[in-house]
């Protein structure tokens, strides 16, 4: 009865691949079941028990321990650059996606601020022309029933 059977409780399955863009996916194929990360387990943990003393190990048990798990440590380094270089190359691809998205959507923020932005000048003018027509509007019904501005209002 090994890691697998005991200890693992996670699946032999990698995640699916999920959606990063409009038609982009990253799939990230490791699982904490995957060799080099029980080998690298494996032999910490033997480093580990090789310490203790309540197995009672000899000095050269010790040794022998020692010297294996960290020979066993060094041949899985290939396997595990592997790995790491694959989950650096699903994060690339994210970040990319990611820089990609967040640059579209200011480009999409101005251009609906630019869309949506009053001009100062024209709104200035339509003012003054919305103003000059209220005033004649007053004017007129003024005249119109002889009334004075205040009287208007009332």
């Amino acid at each position: 009865m090994g890691f697998t059977a005991v200890a693992y409780t996670g699946t032999d399955e990698a995640l699916a691949p999920f959606r990063v863009g409009d038609n982009e996916t990253v799939s990230v194929d490791v699982t904490a079941n995957d060799s080099a990360l029980r080998d690298i387990l494996m032999n910490v943990s033997v480093a580990v028990i090789s310490k203790d003393e309540t197995f009672g190990f000899s000095t050269r048990e010790r040794q022998d321990l020692l010297r294996d798990s960290g020979e066993g440590l060094f041949q899985v380094q290939t396997d595990l650059t592997a790995i790491r270089a694959s989950v650096g190359f699903a994060q690339a691809r994210i970040d990319a996606v990611s820089t990609r998205n967040a640059t579209e959507e200011n480009g999409l923020l101005i251009a609906r601020a630019a869309l949506l932005q009053v001009d100062p000048f024209e709104a200035a003018s339509e003012l003054e022309a919305v103003q000059f027509q209220l005033q004649s509007l007053y004017t007129v019904a003024a005249r119109m029933s002889d009334m004075s501005f205040v009287n208007f209002i009332r």
